[in-house]
């Protein structure tokens, strides 16, 4: 014995609905999430080449790709398309890749020194702080 619903007669049937949607909307999304990768990859890119160093904010781009990769691996499961697959290794090995690249280049840069600085705490970064110095120096200066 079925147990009685407490929706109303006119929505009966509408839990079917989200099970017609997924193969359009599923495929919708990926797609739309391969455009922000590709405008992302691009921008960065550019980015690189205009001078953009090395710092720690770098390994904020494995954690998009991370789940990106894996979502597009459970995309292929799902629908069965081979292709996915492997689009989702190359986006792991990718992955795998950048996720080596930013190992190294973080341990460079703790080994030499110069990645853990805080612009800020440099004298003078600070607008205040170089008004009082100038300040302080034009009453050493007047004395």
């Amino acid at each position: 014995m079925r147990p009685k619903s407490s929706r109303p007669q006119a929505c009966r049937g509408l839990e079917k609905l989200p099970s017609a949607s997924e193969p359009l909307a599923d495929r919708c999304l990926w797609g739309y999430g391969i455009w922000w990768f590709c405008i992302a990859l691009l921008t960065t890119a550019r980015s690189i080449r205009t001078g953009m160093s090395f710092n720690l904010g770098w390994w904020g781009f494995t954690f998009p790709i991370g789940v990106y990769s894996v979502a597009t691996l459970a995309l292929a499961r799902i629908t069965h398309i081979d292709s996915l697959t492997v689009v989702g290794v190359i986006l792991i090995t990718g992955l795998v890749g950048l996720w080596v690249l930013i190992s190294a280049r973080t341990l460079h840069g703790a080994w030499k020194g110069y990645l853990f600085v805080s612009p800020c705490l440099v004298p003078g970064a600070i607008p205040g702080d170089r008004m009082k110095a100038e300040s302080s120096a034009i009453e050493v200066g007047s004395r």
